[in-house]
């Protein structure tokens, strides 16, 4: 049986001891290059040599957004019923052809029906509806521009040429009603079948027309039409059918300036 002295057991547990220490010792030595290594990639302040990335610049404007709000030049073979409302009155023909929008409607005045947006825009700013109108009858009674139809009131301003067969006047309507300075008086008798351009301007902010024209003669006028606008904050465009006339369109345009 053999039996170890104490001093050599001694030894053998210094040498131990010693190795253990060694060993932590490197262990710590580790694990603080590793902290170091990870606190310098991490450093969000630090400037790594790439291009600062920059803000992109505010594109928000005061106002509504303006351009055309809407458009149709009729050269499909029908009316888009994806754009336009129809309401067609008895015994009238509304179709397309040839690049216009053609209308012919026995009855007389107000009788009838008229075309309208699908879409609504918002009542703010100023709009400008702009048209080019043919009078295919020359014993038309009148023929419609344009108009705006509120949906609060379910109003409309409209924008005709009158003066029974002579169309020497342009007038501005709220509602089909007769109004104090809404008519301005416009060049000789224009026929029939000659294509004219047409424009009257609203700013729905003051509820008042502001212009209207035939041709190259542009008229400013100042025509209140808040009874019509009422409370609304939406509207739709487009213009009336009817009215005993034949007429076509060639373009129908709604603009906020």
């Amino acid at each position: 049986m053999c039996v170890k002295s104490n001093e050599t057991s001694g030894r053998t547990r210094r040498r131990v001891l010693a190795a253990t220490a060694a060993g932590s010792a490197g262990f710590l030595a580790g694990c603080t290059g590793l902290l170091a290594e990870s606190s310098e990639q991490d450093d969000p302040d630090e400037d790594d040599g790439s291009p600062a990335t920059e803000e992109p610049e505010s594109t928000a404007t005061d106002g509504p957004a303006t351009g055309t709000l809407f458009a149709d030049e009729f050269e499909g073979a029908r009316i888009d019923t994806d754009r336009w409302i129809v309401d067609r009155g008895d015994d009238e023909t509304v179709d397309v052809s040839d690049g216009a929008l053609y209308n012919d409607s026995p009855k007389r005045e107000n009788d009838g029906g008229k075309l309208s947006t699908v879409e609504t825009f918002a009542v703010e700013g100023t709009v400008r509806i702009e048209s080019r109108v043919r009078l295919d009858d020359p014993d038309s009674w009148d023929g419609t521009v344009g108009e705006l139809y509120f949906q609060s009131t379910e109003n409309k301003v409209e924008l005709v040429e009158l003066d029974n067969y002579n169309h020497t006047e342009l007038a501005v309507n709220q509602n089909g009603a007769e109004m104090t300075g809404r008519t301005v008086e416009v060049g000789p008798h224009i026929g029939e079948s000659a294509w004219h351009d047409y424009s009257v301007t609203v700013d729905l902010d003051t509820a008042t027309v502001t212009s209207v024209r035939r041709d190259s003669e542009r008229f400013d006028v100042a025509v209140d039409v808040s009874d019509a606008i009422g409370e609304s904050e939406r509207f739709r465009a487009g213009f009336a059918l009817g009215r005993g006339c034949e007429v076509s369109h060639e373009f129908f345009r709604l603009e906020r300036l």
